[in-house]
């Protein structure tokens, strides 16, 4: 075999096993060799953000829990204020622990719109698998930011908002 075969099977082997080491210390999928990567966690429980305008919503019925047919408000579309929908939502979502500096960075990527004049309602929309195959979705009222102010939802238990990993 010449040097060249002898040099193209080494890489080709190389290539396989580091593919195979980050195929093993990933749960079976890696990014760039997957061919459906949004398909990966079919079934598991999905949690995604959305923002609201509340400012016409009774204060009594802006932390209700709701289902995604009666939302307190009129939706906001991220993309108009020049927010990525999947940034906010992984932002909201992963955050374990809103202390100011993650208050901040929040009203940071709202920049775009007016604060002050509204209030403006960040709802957690969680799906699952339910019996019989059906699905339930709830929208959780998580923040409500008013003018420069974030506030918590004083119904959810306050480990939601300081979480240790």
């Amino acid at each position: 075999m010449n040097p060249f075969h002898q040099k193209s099977l080494k890489i080709v082997a190389a290539i396989l096993v580091i593919f195979a080491l980050l195929v093993a210390t990933h749960k079976g999928e890696f990014w760039p060799f997957s061919i459906f990567p949004m398909f990966s966690q079919a079934g598991q429980p999905w949690t995604r953000a959305l923002m609201q305008d509340v400012s016409q919503v009774p204060n009594n019925q802006i932390w209700k829990t709701t289902d995604l047919n009666h939302l307190h408000g009129p939706t906001v579309v991220l993309s108009n204020i020049g927010v990525n929908q999947i940034d906010f939502s992984d932002f909201i979502s992963k955050t374990r622990i809103w202390d100011e500096a993650h208050r901040k960075a929040l009203l940071q990527k709202l920049q775009h719109i007016s604060l002050d004049d509204k209030q403006w309602l960040i709802t957690k929309v969680q799906g699952h698998f339910a019996a019989n195959d059906s699905i339930v979705v709830q929208a959780i009222p998580f923040l409500l930011i008013n003018g420069d102010t974030v506030f918590t939802n004083p119904t959810l238990p306050a480990r939601l908002y300081n979480a240790k990993l």
